[in-house]
Formats: C-alpha cells, structure tokens, sequence
C-alpha cells in the first residue's frame, strides 16, 4: 500500500547516513572511510544490512576537534572550495622544487633564506605552506640564482596528481581483503608524511632518531597509525610545529 504524506507536512530528519556519504563530504578514500569508522568517533548501526553511520554523533565529533579539521584529507567539500581560489593561485613545496629542478631540501633553504624569503609570500591551506605564483614570479626576476625548469603550472599540477594517484591505486592493489584491517592500522612513510605534512625525510629522521616506532619487514617499514597519531597530537599540544 502507498504512504501518501501530505501536502505541507514536514519532512522528517534523516538520522542516519551512509559510510559512502561520509567520506564524500569528508573526501576520504574507501579505505580512509572505514578506518574512521572502526576508531568509533562517532556512532554506527548496521541497518538493513549495511553499516550507517548517525548524522547527529558525527556532526557532533567533527564540530568538537581541531586535529582531523587542519588535515586536508579530513576537510570537507565545502572546505575544499573555499580553498581552491588561494590553491589555484600557489604552489606546494613539491611544485616548487620542481619548477626549480631542485631538492626540495633547497627549496626549504630559500623560504629561511634572509636573501629571498622577502621576495616570496608563504600562505597556508590545510595546515601547509604554499608559495604564492605572483611572489614566486616575483622571485625569478629578482635574482639569477635560480630559474624556471622547462615546466608549466597546469603540467606539473597534473604530473603530481598522477603520481600521487598512482601511487594510492598501488597501495590498494596490494591490499586484498584479508590485509584490509592490516592496512588499517599501519602507514608507510609516504602516507605518514602525507598525515603529518611533512616531507618523507622528517618521517625518516624521526624514526631513525626513536621519535616514532616503526614496524620492519626486511626493508619495507611500516608505522603504526595509531600510535602516530597520538604521537602527534601530543606535539601539536605543546605547540612544536
């Protein structure tokens, strides 16, 4: 039998959301996805059959930490467009090296440089730096140091995406189901860059100095998200940067 609901009535509000819904507003990965579900920030019902998370608990836990909020890979849509305007107009630390054909040791040399940081403008997006493409313009005509490699913007934005993406397909590739929850709970040191914004070296000399603890099988390390993650917020409590 039809429900008929009547004209003017209102419309009841939805409780519940799926895990897909979720990590698109977010803009996880499937995996990222259900990660955050098994850390139970929020809570979750498996309805009909598939898991569901509650729109009220979550939007509560969002509303209520900092930490998630400044990582990129936890923004929402929303965040991400009010960003892409100053991300459009800038360039990361990589694309800058790139543009350069330098280390990007180099170009972290420069932006602490008291010959050439004036010349250039840092902004940050997501909690991380980005140069902007007027000051970095700005900066090739101001001095001969340095000069443009034969790239352009839309290229080298494309090219790192690609690697990026790449590189993200061949991590799930090698994670059959039975690994899923291994995947879980371990980062590589790109993805632990990636988490903590840093490059790969710092996540290497913090390992290599016992600041983190990593998991060694032969010469591939893993680190233990969880354990990361708490190692960070603590950092971030004491305000070391």
């Amino acid at each position: 039998m039809a429900v008929i609901q009547r004209v003017g009535s209102p419309a009841k509000p939805r409780k519940w959301m799926s895990v897909h819904e979720m990590g698109d507003m977010l803009g996880l990965k499937k995996t990222d996805r259900y990660w955050l579900v098994h850390k139970n920030y929020f809570r979750t019902e498996t309805l009909l059959g598939k898991m569901r998370v509650e729109i009220a608990s979550f939007e509560k836990w969002y509303a209520n930490q900092d930490w998630y909020h400044s990582q990129s890979r936890y923004r929402t849509q929303e965040d991400r467009k009010k960003d892409a305007a100053a991300e459009a107009a800038s360039l990361s630390m990589p694309e800058m090296a790139w543009l350069l054909d330098v280390p990007r040791s180099t170009v972290y040399g420069i932006l602490s440089s008291k010959k050439y940081a004036p010349l250039l403008d840092v902004i940050v997006i997501a909690g991380r730096r980005r140069v902007t493409k007027e000051s970095f313009e700005r900066f090739l005509q101001a001095q001969d140091t340095y000069e443009l490699f034969n790239f352009e913007y839309e290229e080298l934005e494309l090219k790192e995406k690609r690697e990026y993406e790449n590189y993200k397909r061949r991590c799930l590739a090698e994670a059959d189901h039975s690994q899923e929850e291994k995947c879980l709970e371990y980062l590589t040191v790109p993805e632990a860059a990636e988490l903590a914004g840093v490059e790969p070296a710092t996540i290497a000399y913090w390992y290599t100095t016992g600041k983190i603890s990593v998991r060694k099988t032969g010469k591939i390390i893993r680190i233990p998200r969880e354990a990361f993650e708490q190692w960070l917020l603590k950092r971030k409590e004491k305000g070391v940067v």
